[in-house]
């Protein structure tokens, strides 16, 4: 089977989003290449991204263009849309008529039929049992009219770029027509959306082990240099280690120091006079 050049910009899409760039990494920027890959490869109008927060709280972390950011925030506000119900029930909202959608989402329903929308779908962003968002998808022609790839895929075949999204009077061209994924195209759209999830989730997890290593080698240092310190003291005072260690850690907690500060202090020779009394 040949190789096509839809083909390779989807392999490429998702080798980006599964491992984004270790330095300088921007989470908006990432998620909007997200956006803008799934406008290029499936024939959407629009697309955006709301994340959950530990709590379940959704926010709009981006969107294609200002129309469809405040079409995302209402989705939010008034909890009317496919992705409160793609979150509410973790699995895809497939594409949807808008004038079917009236009843199910009536604000919602009117204000996208206004920004010139026909027909909204959404993808859940997970990954196993982690859901940290979805990604909707928001297209011109009705799902009864849509247009998918020559092998019936819903991605872009041999397309090397489509036009900007501008605002609600235009649409995405994808070889040369106006269309709507179908349930092949939901599939590209999740794999997308799964793509991207892992790479954020990676990037959470680097971030997560590196501040992890960095507060044991502090804690580490910190225990070092309260050794240090023990024996600086049970020198200066003629004191044992146990006895040295626990007049630092009473005159820190009466002073409230933290042990490591006072301990360095100590290392430096900065002992407090209260410190080197003799034994009773």
């Amino acid at each position: 089977m040949a190789i096509t050049e839809r083909d390779l910009k989807v392999a490429e899409t998702v080798l980006g989003l599964t491992a984004p760039p270790l330095e300088d990494f921007d989470t908006v920027k990432f998620l909007r290449h997200l956006t803008d890959r799934v406008c290029e490869l499936l024939p959407v109008r629009a697309a955006g991204v709301t994340l959950l927060d530990g709590r379940g709280r959704a926010a709009v972390a981006t969107a294609s263009d200002r129309v469809t950011e405040a079409l995302e925030q209402a989705q939010l506000d008034w909890q009317e849309g496919p992705g409160p119900d793609c979150a509410g029930g973790r699995s895809p909202v497939g594409f949807t008529d808008l004038a079917e959608g009236a009843v199910r989402w009536p604000r919602f329903a009117s204000l996208a039929v206004r920004a010139g929308f026909t027909a909204v779908a959404a993808v859940p962003m997970r990954w196993d049992d982690r859901m940290i968002g979805t990604l909707d998808l928001m297209t011109t022609v009705p799902p009864d009219r849509r247009t998918e790839g020559s092998d019936g895929s819903g991605c872009s075949n041999g397309v090397d770029g489509v036009d900007g999204v501008d605002g609600a009077g235009g649409a995405n061209e994808v070889n040369g027509v106006h269309g709507t994924p179908g349930a092949q195209g939901i599939r590209c759209a999740q794999l997308l959306a799964t793509a991207a999830t892992i790479g954020l989730l990676h990037r959470k997890l680097l971030w997560d082990q590196s501040a992890l290593i960095v507060q044991l080698r502090s804690a580490l240092d910190s225990r070092v240099v309260i050794e240090q310190a023990k024996g600086v003291l049970s020198a200066c005072a003629r004191i044992p280690l146990d006895e040295a260690f626990d007049r630092l850690r009473r005159h820190a907690r009466s002073r409230q120091r933290r042990l490591g500060e006072l301990a360095a202090d100590v290392v430096r020779g900065d002992i407090p006079p209260i410190l080197l009394r003799p034994r009773p």
